[in-house]
Parts: structure tokens; sequence; C-alpha cells
């Protein structure tokens, strides 16, 4: 079995034949040794006792016949110790020969093992480049046979993955472009209607300046003939309302296409007017306005930006008090700071976190957009200016600007 196929042999099979053929020789090799010594020992005692016949074996003759063996003995005991020795020397002779022929054996199969290894590496880059198969046939190892056959299905099934990608990135190619190009168009697109929605926003409230200045001029007029009406007062706050919201919308329109200078800025007599233009909303709220300003501060702002900073906090601090309660205004100095504070009494702020983000609104029955206090949290983190809100039997909105 181990001879029917003499090109595909196993590891295992190399070195079990090597071991049997080494095993094989030294048992022959000392069986003949032992069987040559002993064919030659019965030989000698067949020649010895020939010698020496029994007759001669009498009484006169006893003691010449018995040196006679003792030197035969002799000699034969020498004889023997030399025999040993050369058997001796034909072991060590044979193991010598054994120990070349492992040494000759182990370096044949490793290099064939070297041999073959080297073509798989080999045919592996190669197959890298170009997937091509490892010839088997070059193979005389059954090991390195399944290796290569297992590598040869492996480059096939890459082969056909690689081809199955291929297909695929050239159509996600084409998706990709089409995509693309509904991408651009889209964008393009949008665009023309933020453009559009632009331009709007700005006629619009071009549009919606001109009627509330004249309604607010009017009034003022009717209150300098006239005492004040109380449903006058009404619409003079909710057109103030409006004009608020109105500047909030043209800020936000312009505040990316404009550069809002700083310069220095009465922040005490810049409150107070604030303060007053709004005397009449809280007024029509059924609220008090209540202020402690300290004179003769001076901040380095925007007058425009400051306004909104302003106008949102007072008019959120309107909107969101409770009836027939005080809305408490206060500027004072701090170290290297000028703190505004708004301090009204109504509902508790539920999300502190989101209070500034845009279009938020804690409370949609009040109405409005949600711009105002992103507009102030924009401007003062823009500014430097430092903001903290606590909320609680009261709600209080603290803004710390450095001096100018």
């Amino acid at each position: 079995m181990l001879w029917q196929d003499k090109t595909n042999k196993s590891i295992r099979q190399i070195n079990f034949m090597a071991l049997l053929f080494a095993g094989l020789f030294v048992f022959i090799f000392a069986c003949l040794i032992i069987a040559n010594e002993y064919f030659a020992y019965q030989k000698e005692i067949e020649r010895i006792e020939a010698s020496y016949p029994s007759t001669l074996l009498t009484l006169g003759n006893s003691v010449e016949a018995s040196h006679s063996l003792e030197v035969v003995l002799e000699h034969k005991h020498k004889e023997y110790k030399d025999k040993i020795i050369d058997f001796m020397v034909k072991i060590y002779a044979l193991a010598l020969v054994m120990y070349m022929i492992s040494t000759i054996e182990y370096r044949y199969v490793n290099e064939l093992m070297a041999r073959e290894v080297r073509l798989i590496v080999a045919s592996f880059k190669e197959a890298a480049q170009s997937y091509r198969f490892i010839d088997t046939e070059k193979m005389r190892f059954r090991e390195f046979r399944e290796i290569a056959n297992h590598a040869n299905a492996m480059i096939e099934e890459i082969h056909g993955k690689n081809d199955d990608l291929a297909k695929l990135n050239a159509n996600l190619e084409a998706i990709i472009e089409q995509k693309t190009e509904e991408l651009k168009r889209s964008v393009a697109y949008t665009q023309e209607l933020l453009e559009t929605q632009d331009r709007f926003v700005k006629n619009a409230i071009h549009e919606i300046n001109t009627p509330l200045s004249i309604i607010l001029m009017n009034i003022d007029l009717y209150n300098l003939k006239f005492e004040k009406n109380p449903y006058l007062v009404k619409i003079e706050a909710a057109v103030k309302v409006l004009d608020n919201i109105y500047e909030d919308l043209a800020y936000v329109a312009k505040k990316d296409h404009v550069v809002y200078a700083k310069s220095m800025v009465d922040f005490s007599s810049f409150l107070q007017e604030r303060v007053h233009y709004f005397e009449d909303v809280a007024e029509g709220n059924k609220l008090t306005l209540c202020t402690d300003i300290s004179p003769d501060l001076f901040i380095v702002f925007n007058e425009i930006e400051l306004q909104r900073i302003c106008d949102n906090n007072i008019s959120n601090a309107i909107k969101y008090s409770y009836e027939k309660q005080n809305v408490h205004v206060k500027l004072y100095a701090q170290e290297a700071f000028v703190v505004f504070e708004v301090q009204n009494v109504g509902d508790t702020i539920q999300s502190l976190e989101n209070l500034f983000s845009r279009y938020y609104r804690e409370n949609d029955v009040r109405g409005g957009f949600g711009l105002g206090l992103n507009i102030v949290k924009e401007i003062c983190d823009r500014n430097d200016v430092e903001v903290s809100v606590a909320s609680d039997t009261s709600t209080r909105f603290t803004y710390r600007f450095r001096k100018g």
C-alpha cells in the first residue's frame, strides 16, 4: 500500500518508511552477526570434541588431557573477547551508518518540503495578481496537495467575489452619479427657494414697518391732544409687541449681511428709554414696571444688539407674568461688570436647557415665534456676555456685561 502511488506520499508515510527501513536494516544486520557467531561457536565445539575423544581420557593420560584442555579453553576465551570487541565495533559502525542514512533522509525530505513550500508561496503571489491556480501536479506530498486544492478553491471564490464586487461597484458608480445629479438639482432648487424666502421676508418686514410706524405716531399725536383712552392703550401695547417682533425678524434677516459696530453706550439712560417704551404694554397687561437703575453705567456695545437684549427680556417678562404683579428691572455695577436683571412672577420654567433654542416656546398659548431668546443668546455669546437664569417662585434673567 505504501508503494502504490510513488508520486503522492504523505510526510508521515515518508518518515515511517525511513524508520522501517532503518529498523529492518539493523535487525537483519544483527541477526546475521549473531547467526555467524553461533555457527562458528558450534563448529568450534564440534572440533574440540573431535580432537579429544573419550577413549583418550584414561586415568594415565588425565593430567595431560586436563592441561591440554585448559590451554584450549584459555585460547577460546581470548578469541571470545576478540569477537566481542569486533561485535561492538560492528554495532558502532552500524549506528554510524544509520545516523548517516537518517541524516541524508532527513535533509532529502526537508529539501522536498522546502521546495514545495516555495512553490506554494510563489503560486500565492502570482495568484494575487492574476488569479492563477496552483499546479497540484508539481506537489509530491499529499498534505501540500490538499493545501493547494483548498487554496485553489479560495482563489476561485475570491475571483468570483471580485467579479461580483466589480459589477456592484459599476452599478454603484452609476447610482452615485444619478443621485449626485438629483442632489445638485435639489440643492439648486433649495437655494432658489431660500433666496425667494429671504426676499419675501425682507419685503414683508419692510412693508410691516410702515403701517406700524404710522399707527404708533398717530397714537402719540392722539395722546398729546387728548386724555389716555384705555382702548387705545391696549392697541398701543399690541402694536409695540408687534414692533418688537418686527425688530427681531429684521435682525435675523440682516445679521449675516450687516456689521454691527460697537460704541460707548450709556447703559443707564438706554435702559430707562426701553423701560419707558414698554410701560404702556405693561399697563395693558395689568402689570407695573419697577426699576432700580444705577446712573452713569457705560459699556462698549452695539445699540441695535443691546436693544434686542433689553426689549426681548422686558417683553417676555411682561408676557409670562401673572396679572397685578410687579416686573422688576435692575441695572447695577458689580466689580468689573455691569449687571442687567429682569425678574417677574409667573409659571416656573420647565426646561431651562432648551430655553434659548430657536423656535422653542415654554407656553404655546402665549404665542410668539420662539426667536427672541435665541437672538439674545447669540448676541451674548458673540460679545462674551455671561447669562444665567433662575426660576422658582419667580423667574430672573441675569446678564453680566464688562464695563466700558
